[in-house]
This record gives structure tokens, C-alpha cells and sequence, in this order.
């Protein structure tokens, strides 16, 4: 069977294989057939679920400890489903969350704000214990635009598994929704599910 291409997320941490499935989806083109690999049950059961939801239907293959998810591309997707919201991680895992409401941060000259917040988001991608999700509203959006080193390091962060939440509100009422380069453009709703289930939250 040919593919249009393989997307193999083995390695990586749920919801980083609903990320690359999202991805691939968008970029195909309809009937285009995808291919998803993966190396645990968990991130296998959520992207199933996630396709799922979707209306699309799926194979489901084990070759040895890699699972192998196939289907076609459709002709148009609801983006109104986020595929982070799939991401059942067990209960005992719970991390922390990272809340960024302003491009700058702390209190003060704004040019300092903006270095201080730069390097914050650079060195958090370094860390050894990376957050569950970055959350992002009101000015916080501007961080995740493209062109930014900030959106280059929060979209390194979304490569490893980390779920980088847009506040859709705050997008639209910057009007940044075309340049915005990494994460998901969500609504209250989830940021207000993403928190209430935190471990805790750091707000630099």
C-alpha cells in the first residue's frame, strides 16, 4: 500500500502524536492515505479516538511493540475539535502548567519585560522536567507569532510534547490569527479544564 507519507511520533509523549496527526491531516490532500506510528497503547488509544471523532475511519496494525494507525485523509476537517483535549494522561502524572499572560515579564521598563520573558520561555525549553501545557492569553499570544525566537522555542516544546494553548479571544482581538506559528487556538473552556487539572501552575 502506498502512503502519502509516514508520520512516526514513536518516542514521543501524548499529545505530541495527536499534534503530528492533526498536522499531517491539514496538510494532505483528500483520499491521500497517512500513515501514524506509534510505540504505546495510550498515545494509540488517543489518537484512535481522536480520528474517531472526526468521522474518520482507521486501521489499526502491531508489528512487534509499534502500532501502526492508517487511514484517508478526508476532505475537510472540524477545527473546532482540538485533538490535545484527547490526550488521557494517567492521573498520577499530573505536572505543572505554564501560564504566560503578557509578552513581558514582571513589572517595570517594557524593553527589560520583553528580555526577561525571552529568556525565560529559551531556558524553559532547556529544562529537564518540561511543563504539561503553556497557556497563552491576552498579550501572552503575541509570544507565539511568527518570526519570534519565543515561537521558535514554544514550538520546540510542542515537538516534545508539550500542548501550547492560544487564547482564541485574545488572538482575534490582536488580530494575530494568521501569524500565529505554533499551538492550538482554543477557547476558556479548555484553558479553564487545563488548569482546574494542573498539578500547579507557574505564572513568571
Amino acid at each position: 500500500m502506498r502512503y502519502m507519507k509516514t508520520i512516526d511520533t514513536c518516542g514521543l509523549l501524548c499529545p505530541a502524536p495527536l499534534i503530528e496527526t492533526k498536522r499531517a491531516i491539514k496538510s494532505a490532500k483528500e483520499g491521500e492515505l497517512i500513515e501514524i506510528l506509534l510505540d504505546n497503547d495510550t498515545a494509540c488509544n488517543n489518537v484512535t479516538a481522536y480520528l474517531n471523532e472526526l468521522g474518520i475511519e482507521c486501521e489499526v496494525k502491531v508489528s512487534g511493540k509499534t502500532q501502526h494507525i492508517t487511514f484517508s485523509a478526508p476532505s475537510k476537517v472540524d477545527e473546532t475539535i482540538s485533538a490535545e483535549s484527547f490526550c488521557k494522561a494517567p492521573t498520577e502524572t499530573r505536572g505543572y502548567v505554564v501560564v504566560l499572560k503578557s509578552e513581558f515579564m514582571g513589572e517595570g521598563d517594557p524593553s527589560l519585560g520583553a528580555l526577561l520573558m525571552r529568556g525565560f520561555i529559551n531556558s524553559l525549553k532547556e529544562s529537564d522536567k518540561l511543563p504539561d501545557s503553556i497557556i497563552l492569553y491576552n498579550g501572552g499570544v503575541k509570544l507565539a507569532v511568527e518570526g519570534s525566537d519565543t515561537a521558535e522555542s514554544l514550538s520546540e516544546m510542542e515537538n516534545k510534547g508539550v500542548s501550547i494553548i492560544c487564547c482564541g479571544t485574545c488572538v482575534d482581538f490582536y488580530e494575530l490569527k494568521s501569524r500565529i506559528k505554533t499551538g492550538t487556538i482554543s477557547n476558556m473552556f479548555r484553558i479553564t479544564e487545563l488548569t482546574s487539572k494542573a498539578g500547579h501552575i507557574v505564572y513568571p
